[in-house]
């Protein structure tokens, strides 16, 4: 689509989104990290010429917060640690979670007695938003859904660099334990 109209913002969207979901299927392959970093350039990439090829002021606003988000997680990748985590830089205040709510266990989980826990890595949004929830450890079906969309609903104030909200990458885990 993008070579019939490369004005069409939604196929840059898309493309963009397509590679970023991948990555959860990337998270324990061999050579899955440069994979990881492969796809996640590919949509950065993706996202700049869409950029360039905007047509109005609105389609370049959402390719240009998308386009932030993305470069998040790959900024992410790049440094193998998480982005603002005990940053060194003075002009650097780290996201502060205010709530974050349990995710329920499953009646099937339960009786199966599954426990542990779930990773996720979530993207913290400038916003003030969870932008995108990735799943990175898995327990159980419907436990890594409960624990996404419990990461979704995490209230937190953005970080924040030289005065400006920014958007941050975080792993966030999710215990489940039966007593």
């Amino acid at each position: 689509m993008i070579n019939i109209d490369p004005k069409y913002v939604n196929a840059y969207l898309l493309k963009s989104n397509v590679l970023v979901a991948q990555i959860g299927e990337l998270v324990d392959a061999v050579n899955g990290h440069e994979k990881i970093r492969t796809n996640l350039n590919a949509a950065v990439e993706c996202l700049r010429q869409g950029i360039a090829k905007a047509d109005t002021e609105a389609n370049k606003a959402k390719l240009d917060t998308e386009w932030e988000h993305v470069d998040a997680f790959a900024r992410y990748y790049v440094a193998d640690k998480p982005i603002g985590s005990q940053s060194p830089d003075p002009n650097f205040i780290p996201l502060k979670i205010i709530s974050k709510q349990k995710p329920s266990y499953t009646d099937r989980a339960r009786r199966n007695g599954v426990q542990g826990s779930v990773q996720v890595l979530a993207l913290f949004g400038a916003d003030g938003k969870v932008a995108s929830v990735i799943k990175i450890t898995s327990l159980d079906p419907g436990l890594d859904a409960n624990s996404i969309n419990a990461a979704y609903k995490i209230k937190f104030e953005p970080a924040q660099k030289d005065g400006k909200p920014i958007s941050v990458v975080k792993v966030i885990e999710f215990g489940f334990s039966i007593y």
